[in-house]
Parts: structure tokens; C-alpha cells; sequence
């Protein structure tokens, strides 16, 4: 089956688009994201019940598709674009055929799951991707996260991409945010940070650069099938 005749389980149409107040950090997704991204890439993401930033990517690719928690509750009103696609997804399911998607991305859907969840997660993302596609994603920190995020599971570089590895992917990547940009560094470099990190007293913390704790929380994983 080709990605242009992709079949997932639809919500009630019409559908009501969101209006983010998030534009900066749709921006700051980006930076990373459109890396990946071309006029022929069919890409999903899997959300929670703000799929802007899949709306957003819908004006550069040949198809998107976005995988709403399936909690949400869609508003109906202003159709959505005839490349976008709205679908429902529940804990570690990926509602996509497999080998039919060019690259995945989410945000914050594993740090909702526990760690058996997220392997099932992974292999669904695995089993949807097209070969040679990419699923690029984020784990918080708790160390340097917000106090509303502590509530969340948190995984640390190794255990990320041990489980990356488990399922079947064959490259791992790790990118760190550094100013304005993304840059590459091997995973032996980021767990040296993270322990650094870790080892840091509240005190120390507070004097600690911003962009240093900002890079230690802001880590992205490019993984390839």
C-alpha cells in the first residue's frame, strides 16, 4: 500500500483547528525537524490533544498525519487540509499501516508511558516507518524539568537508546540544542553531561548557565529503521 493511500481511522468531519498560542515553539520544533522533511516525506506525529505543529508541517510534505490521544475531544468547525489527517491513538498504538510512514516524531508521549509501554510504543513506530525512516523524539529530564513535570516518567540517554536499539532500529543519533541550532554528539558525551548534571546541588543548579541546563533538557533522538 503507498503512503498516499494510507486508511486511518478517521474522526467526525468537519473538525475544528486549533489556534496555538504556540508559535515560538512550533519554531524552535523546527529547527531540528526540517532536517528530515521534503515535499514527498508522508510524516506523523503522535500528540496529545494539540496537533498544531502537524497541521503546521501539513503546507511542506506530501501527507501528514496526526495521532490525537484518543481522550480528546475534537471541535467541530473549520475543515482541516485535504494532505492532513486526524486520527485516534490510544497508549503505545500507532495508527498507521506499516512501512508507510517517512518520519515520526513526538514530543511527550513517552514520558506518559511506562517503560513496557514505551518498548510497545517503539515497535509500532518501528513497524509504521518505511525503511530508511526516522522517529525523532525527546525524554524530559526531571533533573532540570519545570516543577509541574516531575509527575512524569523520565529516561536517561543510555536507557532511550537501549530501547531504541531493543526494538530494531539501527542508527540512534542523539542532537543537543545548543544557541539557536541542533548539533550531533556522540552518546558517550551526553551521559557525561547528564551525570554532571545530576551530581549539581539545588544551589549550584540556580548558578548554572541557562543554555547549559536548557541543552540538558532540550536532547533529541533521530533514530533510523
Amino acid at each position: 500500500m503507498e503512503s498516499s493511500d494510507l486508511a486511518l481511522p478517521a474522526l467526525a468531519s468537519p473538525i475544528g483547528v486549533p489556534q496555538s498560542q504556540q508559535a515560538a515553539d512550533h519554531a524552535a520544533q523546527l529547527k531540528l525537524l526540517q532536517r528530515f522533511l521534503n515535499p514527498a516525506t508522508t510524516f506523523l506525529e503522535l500528540c496529545g490533544d494539540d496537533y498544531s505543529l502537524a497541521l503546521t508541517i501539513a503546507d511542506g510534505v506530501k501527507r501528514t498525519y496526526a495521532a490525537v490521544d484518543i481522550s480528546a475531544v475534537p471541535i467541530t468547525g473549520q475543515r482541516l487540509p485535504a494532505n492532513f489527517h486526524l486520527a485516534l491513538a490510544h497508549c503505545a498504538n500507532v495508527p498507521a499501516p506499516s512501512s508507510s510512514i517517512d518520519v515520526a516524531y513526538t514530543r511527550c508521549r513517552l514520558d506518559l508511558l511506562r517503560p513496557a509501554e514505551v518498548l510497545d510504543l517503539l515497535a509500532e513506530v518501528y513497524r509504521a516507518l518505511a525503511p530508511r525512516g526516522t522517529f525523532l523524539c525527546m525524554a524530559m529530564n526531571r533533573l532540570v524539568s519545570p516543577p509541574d513535570q516531575v509527575a512524569r516518567t523520565t529516561y536517561t540517554i543510555a536507557q532511550l537508546r537501549a530501547m531504541l536499539r531493543k526494538v530494531g532500529f539501527r542508527r540512534v543519533t542523539q542532537y543537543v540544542r545548543w544557541r539557536d541550532t541542533y548539533v550531533a554528539l556522540p552518546s558517550s558525551v551526553l551521559r557525561l553531561f547528564e551525570v554532571a548534571v545530576r551530581e549539581l546541588t539545588s544551589d549550584q543548579r540556580a548558578r548554572t548557565s541557562r543554555s547549559i541546563l536548557r541543552a540538558a533538557l532540550d536532547i533529541r533522538f533521530a533514530a533510523r529503521k
